[in-house]
């Protein structure tokens, strides 16, 4: 029996210049996308670094925005910045 692999996720991050309602419009409640942030604040709070809010696969802290993506939607963000963790 053939079973597809789950698809691809990263951690895109971007200032917290950018506009927190264009970043926020990215979340969704999505049990793989969550897990990958889930994954990525471990880390970051392993680090000493705050979560200051949340909203599905979208954190901010004070080192920016990261948001949890699936990898082949990548070329659909129309951001200036952008840093692929």
């Amino acid at each position: 029996m053939f079973v597809t692999p789950a698809p691809k996720t990263i951690v895109v991050k971007f200032p917290l210049s950018e506009n927190s309602k264009s970043i926020f419009s990215m979340a969704v409640e999505n049990e793989i996308l969550n897990f990958k942030i889930d994954e990525h604040l471990e880390s970051l709070e392993n680090q000493k670094i705050e979560c200051f809010k949340r909203r599905g696969n979208v954190i901010v802290t004070e080192k920016g925005y990261f948001v949890a993506i699936y990898e082949k939607d990548i070329d659909t963000l129309k951001f200036k910045t952008i840093e692929i963790i």
